[in-house]
C-alpha cells in the first residue's frame, strides 16, 4: 500500500532540510503516521497523533505551524478535527491539509480546496509533493 518510501532530493524552491517549522501528524494508522513523519522529518519538528481525539490538546501544547489530518477516522472524522480546532481561539488559525489513501500519489491537484477550502494530498505522496502543498499553505 506505502510503496516507494524513497525520501527523494526536493526541489530547491521548497523548505530546506530542518525549517524551526512544526508539523502536526493526526492519522489513526500508525503505518501512515510513521511514513509521512519520516518524509517530513528532515525538513520539519514533526509530532504526532493516532488518537484524534486528542488532536486539540496537541495542537494547544505544541502549537504546530500545519497540521496534516487523515480525512476518514473511526473515532473522530477529518471534518470534525478540523471543525474542533476552528472553534479554539488557539487553533483556528492553523492551517490544515487533509491526508487521504483514496488518492495515487500525483492527484494532490485533484483535492486543492475541495473539503472545506482545505488542501488536500495523497498518504503515498512523494516527498516533493508533501512539500509543494505545505509551501503553498504555508505561504
Amino acid at each position: 500500500m506505502y510503496k516507494d518510501c524513497v525520501l527523494e532530493t526536493p526541489p530547491k524552491d521548497l523548505p530546506p532540510p530542518r525549517t524551526s517549522a512544526k508539523v502536526l501528524i493526526i492519522d489513526d494508522d500508525r503505518a501512515a503516521t510513521a511514513i509521512v513523519a519520516a518524509r517530513l522529518a528532515r525538513h520539519f519538528e514533526v509530532v504526532s497523533t493516532n488518537d484524534p481525539t486528542r488532536a486539540v490538546d496537541l495542537a494547544r501544547d505544541e502549537m504546530p505551524h500545519i497540521i496534516l489530518c487523515d480525512i476518514n477516522m473511526p473515532e473522530m472524522t477529518g471534518d470534525e478535527v478540523t471543525h474542533a480546532l476552528s472553534l479554539d481561539p488557539l487553533t483556528h488559525d492553523i492551517p490544515v491539509i487533509y491526508l487521504t489513501s483514496l488518492l495515487e500519489r500525483g492527484d494532490t491537484e485533484v483535492l486543492d480546496g475541495t473539503f472545506g477550502g482545505h488542501y488536500g494530498v495523497s498518504k503515498n505522496a512523494s516527498l516533493v509533493e508533501l512539500l509543494q502543498v505545505i509551501a503553498k499553505v504555508m505561504q
